[in-house]
């Protein structure tokens, strides 16, 4: 494979290395979003669809240009054109991070549950084994899935502890992390895995606890400059422009124009608070606590 690559793509390759060198965690994030692809491989198409891009906006500017006599807004365009395929391409870029980062939503969105309804089937009575494919069948999203391979994995042969390290594996959830380890080494030390499971639990809610007072914390900030960005600078601007209007002899439709451009940027604020809220929630709530 690295032979082909260097056959067909000699050319991209030492931008591939130099930004595999100033983006080391690539291949982790690769990893962690399931992109079963090394760096490499990831980069050089990635390189080489933005460079025929460039070279194609360049070559049809050019042809315009040329027939529309106006070859000194050239460089101009062409600056313009690079600055964006270098913002898509960086965009595309940090998409593995991007990826791992919704991996980590849904895995510690139900797992509080999760490692809750184990522990239950435990105490019941039920093995270890029993338990976790009760979770893999149980609609956990993202645990569901991880748990149905680490069965899998149990029932060709592999044993508990090493099936429940192969979990962990590029997982990116810190969380998840944790909770499997410490089950693992329990189950290997011969410990009590429900009282494992007790501690890892309660570690957990009190973690989920003071993550909601910190996301009240930055909330309150948030509404401040909502309820000022969004309500009093409109109202107040809203009055401002009644009265100059009321004293400046303007265009019919300037009012209209005016006041959609106003309402176009509430919205435009509104949605930007919305997704600011969104992305500082807890990982360790659901989507409808």
């Amino acid at each position: 494979m690295n032979q082909r690559i260097k056959a067909k793509h000699h050319f991209i390759l030492p931008l591939a290395d130099l930004i595999t060198n100033f983006y080391p965690s690539l291949e982790l994030d690769l990893r962690a979003a399931k992109i079963n692809k090394t760096p490499k491989e990831y980069l050089i198409p990635l390189l080489r669809n933005s460079l025929s891009l460039f070279i194609i906006f360049c070559v049809s500017a050019f042809l315009f240009a040329y027939y529309l006599d106006s070859l000194a807004k050239l460089p101009w365009f062409i600056l313009f054109v690079f600055c964006m395929l270098v913002i898509m391409t960086l965009q595309k870029l940090m998409y593995p991070k991007y990826l791992a980062f919704g991996r980590i939503k849904r895995v510690e969105a139900n797992l509080v549950s999760a490692l809750r309804n184990i522990e239950i089937q435990i105490d019941s009575g039920l093995s270890l084994y029993q338990a976790i494919a009760h979770v893999a069948e149980g609609g956990y999203g993202e645990i569901s899935e991880i748990f149905t391979e680490g069965v899998k994995k149990m029932e060709i042969g592999v044993s508990q502890a090493d099936a429940l390290r192969a979990m962990v594996v590029d997982n990116p959830s810190f969380y998840f992390r944790r909770a499997i380890w410490h089950i693992s080494t329990a189950l290997t030390a011969g410990g009590d895995i429900s009282q494992v499971l007790k501690d890892i639990i309660n570690n957990l809610v009190n973690d989920q606890s003071n993550q909601i007072a910190l996301y009240g914390s930055k909330l309150r900030p948030l509404a401040m400059m909502y309820m000022l960005i969004v309500l009093i600078i409109p109202s107040i601007g809203t009055t401002f422009i009644i009265a100059l209007i009321s004293f400046i002899s303007t265009g019919q439709y300037i009012g209209y124009i005016i006041f959609g451009i106003t309402e176009i940027l509430v919205l435009f604020f509104q949605i930007i608070f919305l997704g600011m809220i969104k992305v500082r929630r807890p990982n360790l709530l659901k989507e409808n606590d």
